[in-house]
């Protein structure tokens, strides 16, 4: 690859990117950039391939060169969003979600966060109004609902672990093998949810309930998300 040409070593990092290449993304991206220092793309290309390395002080820090320059581009801003949700920056990353939304306002990832977001700060109402329309209707409901993942950090006493199981029998059944083990270090209660016939995973010691679609989650609940 010619090294004065950015946008080919852009290219060829996002192919890294998604096939889970990252640390060669990012030394793509990294070049990209010295050739093109004020592309949003290749900044937010940069920020995306960092985060997936939890890299996460970089990621922060050109998913915000990002955003000033692409601050009328949904898709640089949202995802920005992903790593301010990821490190805890949940009032700047409500301000984005909202503007995101305002800028595409059919983007269902964004209203999705954002509602995830308000439900887990205790703004039901809000939460729901942003989830439901949303929700209502989709086959695959879990994979609307990537914010907030739960990265094996320890919850508040007033926050649960949803894990939502929509991946094979086989993984599923791996991971919920150590929900017991969860139960005691990490959170205080869990919740599962699933296809109906997996009802019978509500027996294991640690969940405290299983529900058959994510609407019907009270909304007074408060959780972080893992995907089994």
């Amino acid at each position: 690859v010619n090294p004065s040409n950015g946008e080919a070593l852009n290219l060829m990092g996002a192919v890294c990117l998604d096939t889970y290449r990252y640390q060669p993304a990012i030394e793509l991206f990294r070049r990209a950039n010295a050739v093109l220092p004020n592309d949003m793309r290749i900044l937010s290309n940069l920020a995306a391939a960092c985060r997936e390395c939890y890299e996460m002080d970089d990621a922060l820090k050109y998913g915000h060169e990002a955003a000033l320059l692409g601050i009328n581009d949904s898709s640089v801003l949202f995802n920005y969003c992903t790593t301010l949700l990821m490190t805890g920056n949940f009032s700047l990353a409500k301000r984005l979600l909202m503007r995101v939304i305002g800028l595409d306002h059919d983007n269902v990832a964004a209203h999705i966060a954002l509602g995830h977001l308000l439900l887990l700060h205790g703004e039901m109402d809000a939460g729901w109004r942003e989830v439901a329309p949303w929700e209502e209707g989709r086959k695959d409901k879990a994979q609307q609902f990537p914010f907030i993942k739960w990265n094996g950090m320890k919850l508040e006493s007033d926050l649960a672990l949803m894990i939502i199981c929509d991946q094979g029998f086989g993984d599923v059944i791996q991971h919920v093998r150590f929900i017991e083990n969860i139960v005691k270090e990490r959170c205080p209660r869990v919740y599962l949810v699933g296809d109906p016939k997996l009802s019978f995973l509500s027996r294991i010691k640690g969940v405290e309930k299983f529900f058959s679609s994510y609407l019907h989650v009270p909304n007074d609940i408060g959780a972080y998300t893992y995907t089994s």
